[in-house]
């Protein structure tokens, strides 16, 4: 039998080698687990990043759609509505209780002359005749796209002077405007102011009530400056 002897030295050289590989493999086992933590957590973070991302954008497309909306509403609020023109059908036919206030009179309810005055055609459809309460006679038009009606007075066939009164047609039952006159002694020129209700037609089969017609929109407006007096009076007060 052989037997081989070691030196002590070629041992300790042994043991030294053994412990160095067995640390250089669990420095590339923590530098392997620590790149893969690294990964890791790089996923989790642009995990974590990804959703803010889109829920930015899913407000921004929220923000975007609100803001549609106000501008649809906006244009909702703007939209104009139609309403039909009155045309000369309207008033054939038709009995209106006129009031006028010339310039030249005291701005009293004293001054104001009421008559009425009646719409008519002619047989052949081609004149429209206006009857006055006092027997006088003229003539009256309607402009549809603009609205504009006018109603004449003429003394003796128009040879002595004219009167017209017109304005322009905001209402079915209720007309008002200027009186403009003309003489052989006097140029034409604003005269005086007119308000008119209507009454129904001529025959009297269909006569217009008052709960119809409803408070005539002058006394509106006067309700109104009243209201804003009233307010005005109060802020002076306070």
């Amino acid at each position: 039998m052989v037997s081989a002897t070691i030196p002590s030295n070629s041992l300790l050289l042994l043991l030294i080698a053994i412990c160095s590989t067995y640390l250089s493999c669990e420095v590339e086992s923590f530098s392997l687990h620590q790149s893969k933590s690294a990964n890791v957590a790089t996923t989790v973070k642009s995990q974590q990043i990804r959703p803010t991302s889109s829920t930015s954008l899913f407000m921004s497309d929220a923000a975007l759609s609100l803001t549609g909306q106000e501008e649809d509403d906006d244009e909702e609020e703007w939209v104009e509505e139609e309403f039909e023109l009155l045309t000369e059908r309207d008033f054939y036919n038709t009995e209106w209780k006129i009031g006028t206030l010339m310039d030249d009179t005291p701005k009293s309810p004293t001054s104001i002359d009421t008559t009425w005055v009646r719409l008519m055609t002619t047989e052949d459809g081609q004149t429209n005749k206006a009857v006055w309460g006092d027997g006088s006679k003229g003539k009256w038009m309607i402009d549809v796209p603009s609205q504009f009606f006018s109603i004449s007075k003429e003394t003796f066939g128009g040879w002595f002077g004219k009167q017209i009164w017109a304005g322009t047609i905001e209402d079915f039952y209720f007309l008002e405007g200027t009186v403009r006159g003309w003489s052989p002694l006097s140029p034409a020129s604003v005269i005086g102011q007119w308000q008119a209700i209507r009454l129904g037609n001529m025959d009297g089969g269909d006569r217009v009530s008052a709960e119809e017609r409803g408070e005539a929109p002058w006394f509106m407006e006067d309700d109104e400056e009243g209201e804003s007096e009233a307010l005005a009076t109060t802020d002076e007060e306070a």
